[in-house]
């Protein structure tokens, strides 16, 4: 890292590697041994500059990735470019923000192993090892105002990933029955976007009582083997806290929503949390309840 009166320069080089061994004997393989090897090496090379002008503050990079991925004698090779800019500018009261990023999703190693296990009878698990890793790219941008009443967070985003990563279902026959088999494959794109947002309200201007709300609105678009998705997700979090001289106390709730997670619908835990303190010096007797 390099850093000047205004400016900072920062560039790194550095490298991962994973390995994993199998030498599996099970009902599946009729109790004969089985080896498995796989590994996964990459090596990232980036760069990155910051400086402000004015009410600007700016910061540009770029992340060069190179990846082996080998399973027995399979072996993929790929190289990875992440451009990095972020832009924000100063308001009286706040700020606007706006970043735009990629990454890279990788495989777990487990997923390339063709080892192929019992999850229950009839349905068994066995990894792809012609999985890839997907590119994933999107802007955010925000907007956050504060003052002695007001805080306030709001967030516009939107995320593409290409090739995604998603389980793959299909029959098979083991040991004389039919089975179904679990595994994984390179869908062909995700597609996730929406808003979220948090407000804090103190009607005091002080610490005596805080109301907080935070949520957001989010689709959800997969396309994989199966076809083409599309889902809503709005969660939504509410909370109160309260604190008078030696006494305080909180409160926070939520209301559930459904979220897509691939191959399926998960919905959040109704969630409701009481506490109340008394705090005397550095002593602090709590209450809690869920």
């Amino acid at each position: 890292t390099k850093e000047w009166e205004q400016g900072e320069l920062s560039a790194g080089v550095y490298t991962w590697n994973k390995w994993s061994d199998y030498n599996v004997r099970n009902i599946l393989s009729g109790y004969e041994p089985s080896k498995y090897s796989s590994c996964i090496k990459i090596n990232t090379v980036y760069a990155q500059y910051q400086n402000h002008i004015g009410k600007f503050t700016y910061r540009i990079g770029v992340k060069s990735t190179w990846r082996t991925q080998s399973y027995q004698d399979l072996t993929y090779n790929n190289n990875y470019i992440h451009p990095l800019l972020y832009l924000s500018y100063k308001l009286k009261n706040g700020s606007l923000q706006l970043l735009s990023s990629s990454g890279t999703n990788y495989p777990a190693i487990s997923t390339l192993s063709e080892n192929m296990t019992i999850v229950i009878p009839g349905l068994m698990k066995q990894g792809n090892p012609n999985v890839k890793a997907t590119m994933e790219w999107g802007p955010i941008f925000r907007y956050t105002y504060n003052d002695a009443m007001l805080y306030l967070q709001v967030a516009l985003y939107g995320i593409y990933n290409d090739k995604v990563i998603t389980p793959y279902y299909y029959w098979t026959t083991v040991n004389d029955r039919r089975s179904i088999v679990s595994t994984y494959e390179n869908g062909n794109f995700y597609w996730r976007y929406g808003t979220g947002y948090y407000l804090q309200f103190k009607p005091f201007k002080n610490e005596v009582l805080k109301l907080m709300v935070g949520g957001g609105f989010e689709r959800e678009v997969i396309s994989n083997s199966y076809g083409h998705h599309c889902y809503w997700w709005s969660p939504f979090k509410y909370g109160i806290n309260f604190r008078k001289g030696n006494w305080g106390a909180s409160y926070q709730g939520n209301i559930p929503s459904k979220m897509a997670v691939l191959d399926y619908r998960k919905a959040d835990e109704p969630k409701s949390e009481f506490s109340a303190f008394y705090q005397k010096g550095a002593w602090r007797f709590s209450l809690y309840g869920m």
